[in-house]
Order: structure tokens, then C-alpha cells, then sequence
């Protein structure tokens, strides 16, 4: 179905500039076939699950951190100017 995925969403999409976009829908439009359409589907499958979980795990270490009511407390000392100490 045109407009769910192509070669150019599953090799780095918003990193690529317009015309490396034309040149990976030409590069696919010279070599289309039912693999490759196969291939396309099945990375585009691999990237939302990678892309779920990554979220997952941000969601997960956001209702940790809210949970445990955990603020980062970063304690700097100064004994004198040349000496610095963190803790």
C-alpha cells in the first residue's frame, strides 16, 4: 500500500535529506520486486518494535523515578579556589 512504508522510512528517514530520499525511491523503483516489498514490511516491523520498546523503558524509568519521589542532588564543596570536590 503506498504511503504505509518504503525504502527510504526504513534507511534513516528524518536524518536524510530530500534528494538522498529521490535517490532511495528511484534505487527501489529500478529494483522492485515482491522480496524486497517482503524485506520493506518486515524492517518497518523491526524498527516500530525497537522504537516501542525504547519507549517502554523511558516510560518505565519515568514511573520509577515518580514513584520514588527522586530528585538528582548534585552537592559541590569548596575548600578553596584551586580545590573542588563533588559529591
Amino acid at each position: 500500500m503506498p504511503g504505509l512504508t518504503g525504502w527510504a522510512q526504513i534507511n534513516g528517514q528524518d536524518e536524510l535529506l530530500i534528494h538522498q530520499k529521490v535517490d532511495l525511491d528511484v534505487e527501489y523503483l529500478l529494483h522492485q520486486s515482491m522480496w524486497i516489498d517482503i524485506k520493506i514490511i518486515w524492517l518497518t516491523f523491526i524498527k516500530v518494535l525497537k522504537k516501542m520498546g525504547s519507549l517502554i523503558s523511558e516510560l518505565t524509568f519515568f514511573i520509577i523515578v515518580v514513584s520514588l519521589n527522586w530528585t538528582p542532588q548534585i552537592k559541590i564543596s569548596f575548600t578553596n579556589a584551586s580545590e573542588m570536590s563533588f559529591s
